[in-house]
């Protein structure tokens, strides 16, 4: 009797072997499989070359088969498949725009706020292999076409535009590298419009506080002058540029700096308004009595990383 003729008593796995061996005897032409198959509760992976085996006359008479057991590598994949999920809903979940393009040009990948954007500005749907030349605005694909070519020649650029909506937006490029060759660009673009409108107030704040008679300074967490008034440079006697960047302890005295003023930067970090009222002697006005207030200022974010002082005198 016929092996085939009690299929119906065969395992599943064996019926499809003997299928296979039976279109390799049909087709004469080789093939490559995988599968899987539980074995003592563990999933294993196999892929097989099946070959036919010819006599000298070319009449094919039996197959030959390759085995490879691929558990290792199917962990990995799965592995690499997890990862890419992640990432990508790691990048998707940001509100900037990332996107990488091939040493051709071409569109490779990207989140989903960069797609959308340039959905938005192009009025173009954009898929793997779309080309920067298909941009619809020539002045557009010309300028991007020229920025890749800078960093494919091996060179960052980090620059600074306006977009569509009038945002700023801070771009890096970077040379993407395999095999010490550049392959393609990456690029991250960042919305700084925020940052944009902080420095442009605090502009307006320098022109405001320039007119008045207090002393008045912006000094971050490690106690270092980012800003200070006219009254400030003129009560001290030093230039703008030996005070803005540098410690408060070189300009005022380390004693003075640790005893009165230390603590009260500490607690407003902290988040807690806070003053004194006391004697302080400087270089370019000798001894005052000042009355000297403390304030947390919050960045965009909302936390503490500076802290305003004003201070008047009441001699």
């Amino acid at each position: 009797m016929n092996i085939r003729d009690g299929l119906g008593h065969v395992p599943d796995f064996m019926r499809l072997w003997m299928e296979r061996v039976d279109m390799l005897f049909a087709t004469r032409e080789s093939m490559t499989v995988e599968d899987a198959m539980e074995v003592g509760g563990r999933m294993v992976y196999s892929e097989s070359v099946l070959s036919p085996i010819c006599d000298a006359d070319g009449t094919m008479f039996a197959v030959g088969v390759v085995y490879r057991d691929i558990t290792p590598r199917k962990a990995v994949e799965e592995e690499l498949r997890r990862s890419e999920i992640t990432l990508n809903a790691l990048i998707n979940s940001t509100d900037d725009y990332i996107w990488l393009v091939d040493n051709a040009f071409q569109y490779v990948l990207g989140n989903e706020g960069y797609e959308n954007y340039v959905k938005r500005r192009y009025g173009i749907d954009p898929h793997p292999g779309f080309a920067t030349s298909d941009i619809p605005d020539k002045a557009a694909a010309e300028r991007w076409s020229t920025l890749y070519q800078r960093v494919l020649s091996g060179k960052s650029l980090v620059l600074e535009e306006r977009d569509l909506d009038g945002e700023f937006q801070l771009i890096t490029m970077q040379p993407v590298v395999s095999d010490d060759s550049v392959i393609g660009v990456s690029i991250f673009s960042r919305n700084i419009t925020a940052w944009h409108e902080m420095v442009a107030e605090l502009r307006r704040y320098e022109r405001i506080i320039s007119s008045t008679p207090d002393l008045i300074s912006l000094v971050d967490r490690h106690g270092v002058y980012k800003m200070v008034n006219d009254a400030y440079v003129t009560n001290f006697s030093m230039p703008r540029e030996q005070l803005v960047g540098h410690y408060m302890a070189d300009a005022i005295g380390e004693k003075q700096f640790q005893q009165l003023i230390k603590p009260r930067l500490d607690q407003a970090l902290s988040g807690e308004s806070t003053g004194y009222e006391s004697w302080i002697e400087l270089p370019g006005a000798g001894r005052l009595f000042l009355a000297v207030n403390y304030y947390p200022v919050s960045d965009p974010d909302g936390h503490i990383r500076h802290v305003a002082v004003d201070a008047r005198d009441l001699t």
